[in-house]
């Protein structure tokens, strides 16, 4: 019954989220029939319960907006009733104006609104050939006489869809953004021509994404996308106005890659016009710091009994919830699906791993696996792992759990060294409120090694977490970049035999890669070392599965060669369950 949504003045995206039927539409409803206020209707637009209840005189709305203008200060405020506007009323810098004034505020102002719903793409030509014909050929308007009024026909059929796709020619970079093959265009579709009133029906709207041209073909997002970005390209053309554009709903009908590069495109677009939107997705919201973000919800009052109407209406109020409160602050993690328990350091159980690399390794093979994924650590260096631990063995001081830590070690000199310090610190109960576990990251063969020998220092191998993935998937991973810097590539063959060889077997995958590399490269093998922190964080990062239908593919053929990978790789992320 009374909603105020004070937007701040940053050209930036602004938001409005919440539950189903929690009003968020009206929002936009009410913004529309304040500045189209011929598309008011009060059997739709007046509370319901008043309306089908009273029958009374104060039951119809009234719509005041602030606007502010880097000068001055309008108050506009539009009151309605049963046949439409009641009155339009306004100050300026707190005195009032006339009507005259105040038109020519609205006047200066461009208002689109697209609903969720009924794209109407005849109407959305109308729409175009109204504002786009009109801002190229502002000068040339029909007249009432026959004669000028044919060869102002004339003209305007003649120059129509060349204005349109001009239109088109501009926002086609746009669209091509989203992908390469899409492409808009307009085209006389009938021989009859029309007035300007029926234009519409003549001139096609058509979507090429290299399978056809016709709209009603493709789906609801394509389509929607569409409506969208023609709109934002007409944005682009206005000029001398203010510009305010409403979206109900970008998101639906559009895939995650779609709703980002959408909402990019969108934020871009708001530096130029006052951008509002209403959303279910995260993806809209800046969760981060919260920017122009409205949470709104219902509250039910108790129910009034109208006497005229004999019976009991319930109203149902639009609410804006304060998400610096306490509650509101709960209320948007809720919405956007923050976990807002007490701040806690760590899970019920963790891995401390040596470095990103590490990391990122087992992060993909647990994602490919559909394993869950525990809270993973990097320690940015062997090195620091005494440090992190300290630190949670503090934070935990008194608390009732003891959160369980797995440290994964490479099986290396450094790996090993450290492993057999904190050993020693925990036997001596330093670290009384963690339960720590120590092991070794195994090789791809599952070898791990003797902890009896690790405490003696009777172990030699080389082995990091390179030497716990499948060879022949290091070997692709250093061959993508070979091949880029126009390299022979290395034989997965030649590797695997070397890496079973008594030379070579505690060495390690990369020092083998090394010298296969060089043999292969005799004059510039020694441009490139895989076997540094640099190039160990370029392959790491290079191994990305999701959508990788190559990868995917070699990792199916290497788990039915290497069964122990798995194994090993659901004993870490498991808590060697």
């Amino acid at each position: 019954m009374n909603l105020t949504l004070n937007i701040d003045e940053l050209s930036y995206l602004i938001t409005i989220c919440g539950a189903n039927n929690s009003g968020k539409t009206n929002v936009l409803r009410a913004l529309e029939i304040f500045f189209k206020p011929n598309k008011y209707d009060a059997y739709v637009d007046a509370p319901n319960h008043k309306f089908y209840g009273s029958r009374g005189q104060s039951v119809y709305p009234e719509i005041i907006i602030h606007f502010h203008d880097n000068e001055n200060d309008y108050i506009i405020k539009r009151e309605f009733d049963l046949t439409g506007i009641k009155a339009l009323s306004g100050k300026l810098n707190k005195e009032p104006i006339k009507e005259e004034r105040i038109n020519t505020l609205l006047n200066k102002i461009a208002f689109f609104y697209l609903p969720a719903i009924n794209v109407n793409f005849p109407e959305l030509v109308n729409d175009l050939i109204e504002e786009i014909y009109d801002l190229e050929y502002e000068k040339a308007r029909f007249t009432g006489l026959k004669g000028e009024l044919k060869k102002a026909f004339e003209e305007y059929t003649k120059g129509t869809i060349e204005v349109l796709n001009n239109l088109a020619t501009d926002i086609n970079p746009v669209f091509k953004e989203f992908n390469e093959n899409w492409e808009v265009g307009f085209e006389f579709s009938s021989d009859v021509k029309k007035f300007r009133d029926l234009i519409s029906n003549d001139i096609e709207f058509y979507f090429n994404d290299k399978t056809n041209r016709n709209i009603d073909s493709k789906g609801s997002g394509l389509q929607r996308l569409g409506y969208i970005l023609m709109h934002s390209k007409l944005i682009d053309k206005i000029k001398n106005k203010f510009i305010i554009l409403l979206i109900d709903e970008p998101d639906i009908y559009l895939h995650d890659g779609l709703q980002i590069k959408l909402k990019n495109h969108l934020i871009d677009l708001s530096k130029k016009a006052q951008v509002i939107i209403t959303t279910h997705s995260k993806t809209f919201i800046d969760s981060y710091q919260l920017r122009n973000t409205f949470l709104l919800d219902i509250k039910i009052d108790e129910a009034t009994h109208y006497k005229r109407a004999g019976k009991d209406f319930y109203p149902v109020n639009t609410i804006l919830i304060d998400i610096e409160e306490i509650n509101g602050n709960k209320k948007i993690k809720e919405y956007l699906g923050i976990e807002s328990d007490d701040y806690e350091l760590l899970q019920d159980y963790n891995i401390i791993v040596e470095g990103n690399c590490d990391k990122k390794y087992i992060e993909e093979f647990g994602k490919f696996y559909s394993f869950e994924i525990p809270n993973i650590i990097s320690a940015n260096g062997v090195t620091n792992i005494e440090k992190y631990l300290e630190f949670y063995n503090a934070f935990y001081f008194d608390k009732p759990r003891k959160p369980i830590i797995l440290v994964l070690y490479d099986n290396d000199v450094a790996g090993r060294d450290v492993f057999n310090h904190i050993t020693k610190k925990i036997g001596g109960d330093h670290f009384k409120n963690l339960n720590i576990k120590q092991d070794f990251a195994p090789n791809y063969l599952g070898e791990k090694p003797e902890i009896s020998k690790v405490k003696t220092n009777q172990i030699y191998q080389n082995f990091e977490i390179e030497d716990f993935i499948f060879p022949e998937l290091t070997a692709k991973l250093c061959n993508n970049i070979l091949v880029k810097k126009g390299m022979s590539q290395i034989s997965p063959r030649s590797l695997l035999t070397k890496l079973k060889s008594n030379s070579y077997k505690n060495k390690g995958v990369l020092y083998v890669v090394e010298i296969l590399k060089n043999d292969s490269n005799l004059e510039d093998g020694h441009t490139i070392n895989f076997d540094t922190p640099t190039m160990k964080k370029s392959l790491a990062e290079s191994f990305n599965i999701e959508g990788n239908r190559t990868l995917i593919k070699l990792i199916k053929e290497y788990d039915l060669k290497y069964p122990k990978f798995k194994e090993n790789l659901m004993q870490i992320l498991n808590n060697g369950a």
